[in-house]
């Protein structure tokens, strides 16, 4: 799937991510993160091919495992937080952006502090949100 990508077959490249899920799905349960880990790649597949409303619901359904598998204070959590304020950013809903975002700063700067990349990343996205808000009531 990610050669396809790779080669910008975005449309093949996602039927694989759909088989690959498929398969661990089988293997795993409906709940383990490797599942998450599925869901959020096919997500940025999605985003990648400008579908906003098909991201946001796999990395809704990310969120949802992460949440409860690996827990609210979890990078990966804290990851697809950020992958989802990004899709909503692109679809020009800045509010929800900006909260799923910031839920991402937070954890990043607990676990690794506000000077890790990981923090200073998703801090980037919040600065560039909360300027697309004051932009926009100008």
């Amino acid at each position: 799937g990610r050669t396809k990508q790779a080669l910008g077959d975005l449309d093949g490249a996602l039927e694989m991510f759909n088989k690959n899920l498929e398969i661990v799905t089988k293997l795993f349960g409906d709940h383990h993160p490797n599942v998450a880990i599925g869901n959020g790649a096919m997500g940025l597949l999605h985003h990648e091919k400008g579908d906003y409303d098909a991201a946001i619901e796999c990395h809704s359904k990310s969120i949802a495992i992460s949440e409860n598998i690996l827990g609210i204070k979890h990078p990966d959590t804290a990851s697809s937080y950020l992958n989802i304020g990004g899709a909503y950013y692109y679809k020009k809903d800045y509010d929800t952006a900006l909260n799923y975002i910031n839920k991402s700063v937070s954890i990043y700067t607990e676990i690794f502090g506000p000077d890790h990349p990981k923090t200073e990343g998703a801090q980037t996205w919040s600065d560039l949100v909360e300027q697309a808000i004051n932009e926009e009531d100008e």
